[in-house]
């Protein structure tokens, strides 16, 4: 499902314009982005959690002068399945 899909059925089933829609679709995926920057976590109840999880330095060589070089680490996006989801999922 893209984004236009996701506002496309917002405006049939709830009989909004799709101007309105995908302001209601921005507002909602703005509000999780901030959340996670902010908490580190964004939990939906029946559906699932995002962690903002820090990532490991990593080492690795350059190919040419055989250096070894040290990345950063970055941080990364866990999504940790509810118990709910995952049971309709698998029934």
């Amino acid at each position: 499902m893209t984004k236009k899909d996701l506002i496309d059925y917002i405006s049939e089933t709830i009989g909004f314009q799709k101007q309105k829609s995908g302001e209601i679709v921005e507002i909602f995926f703005d509000s999780i982005k901030k959340n996670i920057k902010h908490d580190g976590i964004v939990k939906i109840v029946n559906f699932g959690s995002l962690k903002l999880v820090n990532g490991k330095l990593r080492k690795g060589i350059n190919p040419i002068t055989k250096e070894i070089i040290t990345f950063s680490s970055e941080n990364k996006l866990k999504f940790i399945v509810s118990q709910s989801l995952d049971e309709f999922i698998n029934s």
